[in-house]
């Protein structure tokens, strides 16, 4: 069986051409990652304007990398939703596979947050996440958000990933860095199996405990330990009225922090 079988079986198209770029015409880098690259693309017939991603063959050399991809590609052909891109095609080429999806145009939350001016805890706490309840399949998104157990054996997870997730999103919104990094993607999973990370030192007394305490209370390794999103919303950080939440806006320095943060990712694109 060829990568494509092994990527979730038939190819996906528009019309008979088995190029990307016989049908779409490449435009700009978008954003790049440790899995590969996000590309604006214009549909040649239509003119409409798309996102591809490009992953290299050479990146998809494990079972396990195949089974990401193949997952989140048969996740997109599944679901019709219109909180979710839309799929529109697939190629698998000598060098790379090549995923054509409805261009996102919203922009990334964080940037969008740093450029709103004044922003305080009480901003963040009020940010509501959605958490899916559907269950997904193999390992899929950025290695910096998954969960434990996304690197272990288990092929199907349920909604416990996304709270997961969630205790990372916050803590790169108050602390504006991942609390799991690595120069590589080995170290990175370590880090995330042996729940090894810390406040840092020169933000953490900017934020109230409750707030530490909150990501704490998701960043569970055993999974059946992590609070469904129901219990997760009662949290006294998330409560709207909390008396224990700081209401004056981060000072310049921790605003600081997180723009480096925000500009540190253009870097990678």
């Amino acid at each position: 069986m060829g990568l494509l079988g092994c990527l979730g079986g038939r190819r996906r198209r528009e019309s008979k051409s088995e190029s990307l770029e016989a049908e779409y015409e490449l435009l700009q880098l978008l954003g790049e990652g440790k899995t590969g690259q996000v590309v604006l693309a214009r549909h040649r017939r239509s003119r409409a304007e798309v996102a591809v991603k490009l992953v290299s063959t050479a990146y998809l050399d494990t079972p396990a990398r195949q089974q990401a991809l193949r997952s989140e590609i048969d996740i997109l052909r599944r679901v019709r939703h219109p909180g979710v891109l839309k799929l529109f095609a697939v190629f698998h080429e000598n060098d790379r596979v090549a995923v054509v999806t409805e261009r996102a145009r919203g922009g990334e939350l964080m940037p969008a947050l740093c450029a709103g001016g004044a922003l305080g805890e009480r901003d963040i706490a009020r940010i509501r996440m959605s958490v899916g309840a559907k269950q997904m399949n193999g390992m899929n998104g950025t290695c910096h958000y998954m969960a434990p157990e996304m690197f272990g054996r288990e092929s199907a997870y349920g909604c416990e990933i996304d709270m997961w997730a969630l205790g990372v999103v916050t803590f790169i919104l108050l602390f504006g860095r991942f609390p799991f990094d690595g120069r590589f993607l080995s170290q990175v999973e370590d880090k995330i199996a042996a729940r090894d990370f810390a406040f840092p030192a020169d933000l953490a007394p900017l934020v109230s405990r409750e707030a530490t305490k909150f990501i704490e209370y998701l960043l569970v390794v055993n999974p059946r330990e992590r609070p469904p999103a129901a219990m997760a919303l009662q949290h006294p950080w998330l409560r709207a009225n909390s008396d224990s939440m700081p209401n004056a806006p981060f000072s310049a320095y921790h605003m600081t922090q997180l723009r480096q943060f925000v500009d540190g990712r253009k870097e990678l694109t």
